[in-house]
């Protein structure tokens, strides 16, 4: 189980795949902060898929842009529970 999940952290496919979906304010109700919040993942990722990062950082990178993605998805929950969500 331990397995399963560490091979899916450290899964780069799939996560940069959730980093590269584009930020649609009007659409999907996402406030500001959120967006801010993807596009610093998006820029951790695009150094960490350009090669200028060290292997000893990548894992530190990854981490941020893991961060990055789950705040901005807490600003997502938080914007519908204030009904601030956009049509």
């Amino acid at each position: 189980m331990a397995n399963k999940a560490a091979k899916r952290f450290n899964d780069m496919s799939s996560f940069i795949r959730m980093v590269r979906q584009p930020i649609l304010n009007q659409h999907t109700g996402w406030t500001e902060e959120a967006a801010q919040s993807l596009r610093a993942a998006r820029n951790y990722v695009s150094e960490l898929t350009s090669g200028s990062v060290s292997p000893r950082y990548a894992r530190e990178f990854r981490n941020h842009a893991r961060l990055k993605i789950l705040h901005a998805k807490n600003c997502r929950f938080r914007a519908a529970l204030d009904g601030r969500h956009l049509p």
